[in-house]
């Protein structure tokens, strides 16, 4: 899938409302995690930033369908399982989790 696709699918209201809801189940998910102890830094981040996303997701999942989008195996004929997959891969990323947090 070219740009200019991509760039349609970023549109489409029915596909952002599944990045949307997909976005926000992480969120949830990742807010529930058990603190593993010790004030990890990657926890801290992932945290603090599904929070912020939580309060405010239709700010933030503007970011996070571009850069859904931006995977060229996702297309308007993916699975929800597939958004949902790519979203929870993107959340350390928008995070700002590095390795070694």
């Amino acid at each position: 899938m070219g740009y200019s696709e991509q760039f349609a699918l970023s549109s489409d209201t029915n596909f952002v409302g599944k990045v949307k809801i997909a976005f926000a189940k992480a969120c949830t998910d990742v807010i529930g995690e058990a603190d593993p102890g010790g004030n990890s830094a990657a926890y801290v981040k992932r945290h603090e930033f599904c929070t912020k996303a939580l309060n405010n997701i239709n700010f933030f999942v503007t970011n996070m369908v571009y850069a859904v989008v931006s995977d060229v195996n996702i297309t308007d004929q993916s699975l929800d399982v597939d958004i949902q997959n790519r979203v929870n891969s993107l959340i350390n990323d928008f995070a700002g989790v590095k390795i070694g947090d």
